[in-house]
């Protein structure tokens, strides 16, 4: 027992020591720890200092380039961009967190981008409707006829393209840096009289062309953000000027229209099914012609697919306006009658039997449900995909109902005011909008009769089919009227 109690003790002393040991061990490696995060926390603050990026709520306030560099050369516009993004830059001397900071920050750009591009829209043809908004935000000299023109043809050096014209005054250095940033446009103090103002508009082009060109004035620059790119999809966002001896070497409406004053845009496509998708685009555009009504300056749209062409054009003033569209050499000519509010809410009324229509914030939306065509400033998701869910809209939707209720009191367009309201949606934003028509027209002389006369719903009914039908075709309308106060 005494030997027992012996070989406890020594091993006692034995963990007590291999405890004092082990605890110094774990001392020694927090301290360690402790040092790392120290000089990573150094290095974190030394990168944040040199590279970080503005907070998300003052996007606006990124540091623009120096009024004197933004009021000289267009060359020298370009190179000031390009060094603002560190392109060309000589890093080497800097201490090794700035590299990596500046690397990380440059590839977290290049991925949002890069999202923003591909993945961003549900169309690879929305860039399409991104350059008529841009094209409606642009500045015009007096006594122009706002008009953008677009081609889709197949280039023997190019092979298939995309190119637009835009009769506007060419961009100044502002509207460039603009284009070249990421979260940020020259229209955002323009609010009031440009549609765009989430500054990723242009990025869709990239869906289609991965090196489009913009000639502007003094301005030629490209955005090459092939794999093969000397800065790769930093191209996205960083411009590369364009030598006159390479203008020389694009299609031949580009050259020209540049050479006549206009802004250029040439985008080659990456392939042959872009061309399909784009002329299938480009093709549906008459049916959604009453959105030359909402644009703010854009008057006419010309395009031309592979040769075949198509204009789009609208007149009038007051109430009634004339959208006109020529299509495979035919002309057709579409009157609408226009009620809008101060708040900016139009509604555009066909005067024939009405259609599903889209629902605007100046260019198409989607269709929902109704046979009557709504525009307003309604706050879209990023995409224009659909109408955020928010108050704003919903304040919207309630001028909408008014608009229309007391649209219906003028006997043009009370006399079709059912077949406006259209068919019902899932959608529950318009639902509500529906029903409230549908119970306001209950007091709205919008039923036309047999004599040819507008009565409320209330004050008419009708004949029926059928044995009932027979009966009721024998009973004069006066009679009715006389009797009951009603109408067949």
């Amino acid at each position: 027992l005494e030997a027992l109690r012996q070989q406890v003790a020594e091993l006692s002393v034995k963990l007590e020591a291999e405890g004092d040991s082990f605890a110094a061990k774990q001392r020694d490696l927090c301290n360690l720890a402790a040092g790392y995060q120290r000089e990573a926390q150094d290095a974190a603050r030394q990168r944040a200092a040199a590279v970080a990026p503005a907070p998300a709520h003052a996007a606006t306030k990124r540091p623009q380039l120096p009024a004197s560099l933004l009021s000289g050369d267009a060359r020298g516009v370009v190179a000031a961009i390009r060094r603002q993004w560190l392109v060309d830059a000589d890093l080497s001397g800097e201490p090794a967190c700035v590299q990596a900071g500046v690397q990380e920050l440059m590839q977290t750009i290049v991925q949002t981008v890069d999202r923003l591009a591909l993945d961003f829209y549900d169309s690879e043809a929305h860039c399409v409707y991104e350059l008529l908004q841009n094209s409606d935000d642009n500045r015009y000299e007096e006594g122009v006829m706002p008009t953008l023109q677009f081609w889709l043809l197949n280039d023997e050096r190019w092979g298939p393209c995309l190119i637009t014209a835009n009769n506007e005054m060419g961009l100044s250095a502002t509207d460039v840096q603009s284009i070249c940033n990421v979260n940020s446009s020259s229209k955002k103090n323009r609010e009031k009289d440009a549609i765009g103002h989430k500054g990723i508009g242009w990025k869709s082009v990239f869906s289609v062309s991965d090196c489009p060109y913009v000639l502007s004035g003094d301005y030629s620059f490209k955005f090459d953000a092939r794999v093969d790119s000397p800065i790769g999809k930093q191209g996205y966002f960083v411009p590369t000027w364009v030598e006159s001896a390479e203008v020389d070497k694009l299609p031949e409406v580009a050259q020209r229209e540049f050479g006549n004053g206009r802004t250029v845009f040439f985008m080659p496509l990456k392939s042959e099914g872009l061309a399909v998708a784009l002329n299938q685009e480009l093709n549906n555009l008459p049916e959604k012609g009453v959105m030359m009504l909402f644009l703010r300056r854009l008057k006419q749209v010309q395009i031309n697919c592979y040769g075949e062409e198509i204009g789009l054009s609208c007149e009038g003033s007051g109430k009634r306006h004339i959208v006109s569209v020529v299509q495979a050499q035919q002309s057709l000519e579409t009157t609408w009658f226009l009620v809008s509010d101060e708040t900016g809410v139009v509604l555009a009324f066909p005067d024939q039997e009405p259609s599903d229509q889209y629902f605007y914030s100046f260019l198409p939306v989607r269709r929902v449900g109704f046979r009557v065509a709504i525009q307003g400033p309604f706050e879209l998701t990023a995409n224009r995909g659909d109408a955020r869910s928010c108050l704003h809209n919903v304040a919207l939707r309630d001028v909408v109902l008014d608009v229309f209720l007391s649209a219906v009191d003028d006997p043009e367009i009370g006399k079709r005011a059912l077949s406006y309201v259209g068919v019902q949606t899932p959608d529950p934003f318009w639902i509500q909008l529906r029903s409230k028509i549908i119970e306001g027209l209950r007091q709205k002389a919008c039923i036309t009769t047999e004599t040819g006369a507008l009565v409320a719903p209330g004050q008419c009914i009708l004949r029926g089919t059928g044995r009932v039908g027979a009966v009721a075709r024998l009973v004069p309308g006066d009679l009715l009227a006389a009797a009951c106060g009603l109408s067949f």
